[in-house]
């Protein structure tokens, strides 16, 4: 079985979110038997292929699974393009970041523009993914209540799954100090569960 990965960047040496939930999607995809492919706008390695390239066009047709966030499911138009599986996560809300949190990117007149772009990207994607990803309870809620917009048997029909960020388990080191060390790594954007974190340390 062949899985595609369509990916913004991808680096084993690179830390950004996307490029950890990309880490995290694979690890489990090969776990589950398949064997990935990552598709990138510019590869920098041989770790990834060109998501313009004809290979990249070549594995669409062959490939079982293809995994993208919303944006890129809706921008490469995978729906038409591909019969495979569409694994669709929508941790990243771009929707919602370009709205509200970077107004600053675009002119007042971009900004409508882009805005609606936005809604059509997002829409496009709900409608060809057969399963979505989300990364929190907090995005469940959210895409659970746009999906039913769209239409009232959206829960029944389309599988929404709450798929968190993991850190791989090491063995505890016993330690007299009682101080806890807590590290975010990334922004810390109002779209993620901040209040959770908060909650367990002593202040």
């Amino acid at each position: 079985m062949q899985a595609l990965l369509l990916c913004p960047q991808y680096s084993t040496n690179c830390l950004t979110g996307p490029v950890k939930r990309a880490h995290q999607i694979k690890k489990l995809l090969e776990y589950c038997g398949y064997q990935v492919n990552i598709a990138c706008k510019d590869p920098q390695s041989g770790e990834s292929i060109n998501q313009h390239g004809r290979r990249f066009n070549d594995l669409l047709r062959e490939c079982s699974l293809v995994y993208a966030d919303a944006y890129h499911m809706a921008s490469f138009r995978l729906r038409k393009r591909t019969q495979a599986f569409k694994l669709v996560d929508l941790y990243i809300p771009f929707f919602i970041e370009h709205r509200y949190s970077l107004p600053f990117r675009y002119s007042k007149d971009q900004l409508i523009s882009r805005f609606q772009l936005d809604q059509a990207y997002l829409n496009e994607a709900l409608y060809s993914g057969n399963a979505f990803l989300a990364a929190g309870d907090r995005q469940i809620d959210l895409y659970s209540g746009l999906m039913h917009l769209f239409d009232t048997h959206y829960d029944q029909n389309l599988p929404l799954l709450n798929l968190p960020f993991f850190l791989n388990p090491t063995a505890r080191k016993n330690t007299k100090s009682e101080n806890i060390h807590l590290a975010w790594l990334g922004g810390a954007w109002h779209w993620f569960d901040l209040v959770s974190v908060i909650k367990l340390l002593k202040v």
